[in-house]
Order: C-alpha cells, then structure tokens, then sequence
C-alpha cells in the first residue's frame, strides 16, 4: 500500500481529494503552484503523519482542511500567501512550520497547540505565546509558585493535593519549545521600548538632535557682532 507519495517540483495548480488513501503517512508537495486548500483535500487521510505544502501560492486553507488528520505530527507550509491559519485538528503537532508567510500578522494561541515542540513563525513576537518574555514569564510564574504553596499550607491535605497537580499541569502546559525567529532588543514580546538600552539610545539621540536645533536657531537668529564681516545683515 502506498505510504509515502512526493509530487514536488510539478506545477500543479489545483489539489484533488486524496480521500480514501488511508494508508498514506507522509505527503510532500512543495515547491508546486498550488494556490488553495479546500475542506476535503485531505479527508480521510487518517495515517498521515507528514505533510510539506511549502514553497507554494496558497493565499487561503479553509478552516476544517486539518480537521480530521487526527495522526499529524509535522506540517510545513512555509514560504507561501498566508494572511490567516486554522488550527481545528492540529492539537497533535509536534513541528509546524509558518516563516515566510508575511502577510499573516495574527498570534497563535499556544492552547492550540499542547504537543508542540518546534515552531518557526514570520514575526518574533508571534513566539511569544509558546515562551512569554524572559521578565514577565519568570516573574508571574514565582508569584504564582508562591501563591499557590502559601494556599496549600493553609488548606488540609486534600486541597494542598489539588492545588500541587494544578501547579504540575500548568508546568507542563508552560514547556518551553524551540521558536524562531527569537525575540531580542530589537524584536521584545511587548513593546520596543521595553529595553532599558533602546530606551537610553533615544534619550541619547533626542538629546543630541535638540542641542544642535537650539545651536541652529541661536546662530541663525543672534544679533550680528563685531566678528562677523561687515556686509553682515
């Protein structure tokens, strides 16, 4: 039974069903000029672990065309016209791959993603969401750890139980993958500014800009003196 199906490299435009090949695990159809995905492209591909739909046109994938690949592990559809993603059935992820759709600008929601270890994105602040920034992570997550051990001291061992597995799922939930582009000066979570760096770099900039427009306008506008020639006006 056919297993591994590559049609890389063929110009193909339009995608057919690939219902009923049940026993297919891993499909590469890069580098092709396909522009859509529609619902049932691959319906009843129950087995399909692997699928690589870069280096195409698709502007648009309808929101149910993941919905039942239920054995999906790896999907790439990088370097493609993307504006938006859906995400219904692809909770199985281990790697997906999104970089150089650069026309999609929404955040993925890292719920939707509980399996996911790798990720590549168009934009570093779409990894925020899988690893948070450094000083906000680390900080919500010892209040949090402190919160919750001061609630299961004063509650009996029952509670103090539940409260400690509660902490243990949302540890898991916070596994840190591998994303990239990473976040950086230049590139934060939240905002530009959030670097102390970049904050006295502008300080500095706006600083220098404003001496020299006041020494402009001095030199310009001052009365004229006995230095300067006499054809002075």
């Amino acid at each position: 039974m056919l297993r591994t199906l590559d049609l890389s490299y063929n110009n193909i435009k339009d995608l057919p069903s690939f219902n009923g090949c049940h026993a297919l695990e891993e499909i590469s159809l890069q580098r092709n000029q396909i522009r859509q995905i529609r619902e049932g492209t691959f319906q009843g591909l129950i087995s399909l672990r692997i699928l690589d739909l870069s280096r195409n046109l698709i502007h648009e994938i309808h929101d149910r065309a993941f919905a039942k690949l239920g054995s999906i592990t790896n999907l790439d559809v990088s370097f493609n016209e993307l504006t938006s993603f859906p995400t219904e059935g692809l909770n199985g992820l281990n790697q997906l791959k999104l970089v150089g759709n650069f026309q999609l600008k929404e955040a993925l929601a890292a719920k939707d993603f509980v399996n996911l270890r790798s990720l590549s994105v168009p934009y570093a602040y779409q990894c925020c969401a899988f690893w948070g920034c450094d000083s906000y992570t680390h900080s919500n997550t010892e209040d949090k750890s402190l919160q919750e051990h001061g609630v299961a001291k004063d509650k009996g061992p029952a509670d103090a139980a539940g409260v400690t597995s509660s902490a243990e799922n949302e540890e898991h939930s916070q596994i840190i993958i591998h994303c990239t582009p990473s976040t950086g000066a230049f590139k934060p979570c939240e905002y530009l500014l959030g670097s102390w760096m970049i904050r006295l770099t502008v300080w500095f900039i706006f600083l220098v800009a404003l001496f020299f427009n006041l020494l402009v306008i001095l030199t310009t506008f001052a009365p004229c003196t006995s230095l300067l020639p006499p054809n002075c006006s």
